[in-house]
């Protein structure tokens, strides 16, 4: 097995940690990309250990008005109002108005803080 001189490990890390710089830049530019599979990624490309609260956590969902509807027990059009209030985190699918849906997590939130 050939040995790396001190150059080639330094070259390495530097390539690491550029490739680290370049992969948040792009992250951050994403915003349909969650906060949390973003800060995983990071720490998977700069060798650092995740979270064992983040380990093995599903990614966050979006689901449709239909299916918060079903889960809260109303109609899709309070689905649609507490959106517009704020309640849930709405998420746009690109450019299209139409093509919107609701955190799930943010459902599922507001439906512990209703039963406490």
């Amino acid at each position: 097995m050939p040995r790396t001189t001190n150059n080639e490990t330094a070259l390495r890390q530097s390539a690491l940690q550029q490739t680290a710089i370049a992969m948040r830049a792009i992250m951050n530019a994403n915003p349909f990309i969650p906060t949390e599979a973003k800060e995983s990624a990071i720490a998977l490309v700069e060798g650092r250990e995740m979270p064992s609260a983040e380990r093995g956590k599903p990614p966050d969902r979006i689901i449709g008005r239909k299916e918060v509807a079903k889960l809260i027990g109303k109609t899709e059009k309070t689905v649609d109002y507490y959106g517009r209030l704020g309640v849930f985190r709405r998420v746009r699918l690109g450019r299209s108005s139409r093509a919107t849906g609701y955190s799930f997590a943010s459902v599922m939130n507001w439906l512990e803080e209703k039963e406490a």
